[in-house]
């Protein structure tokens, strides 16, 4: 998401760039008596000139600006999962885990136990999901009890400000090649 997020942010960049140039250019020529280089600003002032406010393209292209900048607004105000945790620490000093990290560390964890075969885990801004498979033959109730002090325990250590909510769920693992 941050990828398209900044490949937006360029494209904008560049099109507000380019029309501020234009711009900027126009402005000389109409300070200079010259005609017109891109913008037919003649044509443009007679069309304005004859449209009325209540006209239906100037409510309808109104209405999709409206709608448009209301996406992007809401868009912009939709929660991301963190890229860094802040940590505990000495005051005046603040040191980060990042997310990946963390889900690194926990994916760890989680398959250091001899019941689980893998784990992979998302990391968000309240929670931690863990997803574990399950050897076939292992006893699941023991297994969640050891790997939710295990975890709990973990994130402790850590030392974060806010330590996420660690949840895991269990799936049976297929059979590894070794």
């Amino acid at each position: 998401m941050r990828a398209l997020d900044r490949l937006i942010a360029l494209l904008a960049g560049l099109a507000l760039v380019a029309a501020g140039g234009l711009l900027a250019v126009e402005a000389v020529l109409v300070a200079a008596n010259r005609s017109a280089w891109l913008i037919p600003r003649h044509r443009w002032h007679q069309d304005l000139r004859v449209l009325a406010w209540d006209d239906r393209t100037i409510r309808a292209s109104s209405v999709v600006m409206i709608a448009l900048g209301a996406l992007l607004l809401g868009a912009q105000l939709i929660p991301r999962r963190p890229l860094r945790f802040p940590l505990r620490g000495r005051t005046g000093r603040t040191a980060w885990l990042s997310r990946r990290g963390l889900q690194h560390h926990l994916e760890r964890t989680a398959s250091q136990d001899p019941d689980a075969a893998t784990g992979r885990a998302r990391v968000g801004r309240r929670r931690a999901l863990i997803d574990v498979g399950v050897a076939p033959r292992a006893d699941r109730r023991a297994l969640a009890q050891r790997l939710d002090e295990t975890g709990r325990r973990t994130v402790d250590q850590l030392g974060l400000v806010r330590p996420p909510e660690v949840r895991y769920r269990y799936r049976v693992a297929k059979a590894r090649m070794r």
